[in-house]
């Protein structure tokens, strides 16, 4: 397995041409596509729905989603995704941001992650956590651990800096393609032996 595709999903008041799209694409060379999206961040469903369909219609392998988009790319369920520094309640981070909108869709979304995940989604989503974030420090990390096997932390702050990313490209992302290689591997083992 390789990715070919990635999409990278922005935080709360950025956008698609933001310094960290700049530096996936910096770092993540030629050989992988990177795509950006911009989304409505007052309607969490309608950008979720736009996120899981532009995957579909561009064959996107990987998911990069930071802060709030972080919180949208975890709860693309059943789609491989990197989420770095994510806003695990958005109900609760918005408001303090200067976020004005409703934070029913958010508290709605956050609510159905916890009956939705299952045990097959566990591998799903990698966390990146920066210990020196000053808006979410670690506090969402073990929150995240409830529910995914993968968390590192990288250098910086809250918003990706080119050292964070840099991380991203050459340690967690060959790691995430070697254990996703193994357990494919070990997959097709069991369905020639018949297990499964």
């Amino acid at each position: 397995m390789e990715f070919k595709n990635v999409l990278y999903v922005h935080g709360y008041g950025s956008n698609g041409n933001s310094n960290t799209a700049k530096l996936l694409k910096k770092y993540l060379g030629e050989k992988i596509n990177v795509h950006t999206i911009s989304y409505n961040q007052s309607k969490p469903y309608e950008a979720l729905k736009m996120i899981k369909q532009y995957k579909n219609e561009h064959n996107i392998d990987l998911l990069i989603g930071t802060s709030l988009g972080g919180f949208m790319v975890m709860n693309c369920l059943g789609s491989l995704s990197i989420a770095i520094n994510p806003c695990f309640y958005p109900s609760v981070e918005l408001p303090k941001i200067g976020y004005t909108g409703s934070i029913e869709e958010y508290q709605e979304i956050e609510n159905e992650f916890k009956s939705e995940i299952d045990f097959e989604d566990t591998d799903c989503c990698y966390g990146c956590f920066a210990p020196n974030d000053e808006l979410l420090g670690l506090k969402y990390k073990k929150e995240f651990e409830k529910y995914f096997k993968f968390t590192t932390e990288i250098p910086g702050g809250h918003r990706a800096t080119e050292e964070a990313i840099q991380k991203i490209v050459n340690e967690v992302i060959p790691n995430y393609i070697k254990y996703l290689n193994a357990w494919h591997e070990g997959y097709r083992k069991l369905i020639a032996e018949g297990i499964v």
